[in-house]
């Protein structure tokens, strides 16, 4: 992420919240953490096998071509 040009500033609070509430948010934030985690990798394997692609392939060097064409 590139830096800010202007001043920024964060302020942490604690959240108070009894053990019952403080239990049912760190299940939920697990949760959320199993369910980002899943959906990061099959991301990266769809773009495993996009890169493996033959046709993909073939496009991106289509493209090279046609930029390097351009410059000159």
């Amino acid at each position: 992420m590139a830096k800010s040009k202007t001043a920024s500033f964060v302020v942490a609070l604690g959240l108070v919240t009894h053990q019952n509430e403080q239990a049912v948010l760190d299940k939920r934030f697990k949760i959320a953490e199993k369910l980002y985690n899943k959906v990061l990798y099959h991301a990266r394997m769809q773009l495993t096998e996009l890169y493996k692609n033959r046709r993909y392939q073939e496009v991106l060097e289509e493209r090279r071509l046609a930029i390097k064409a351009k410059e000159t």
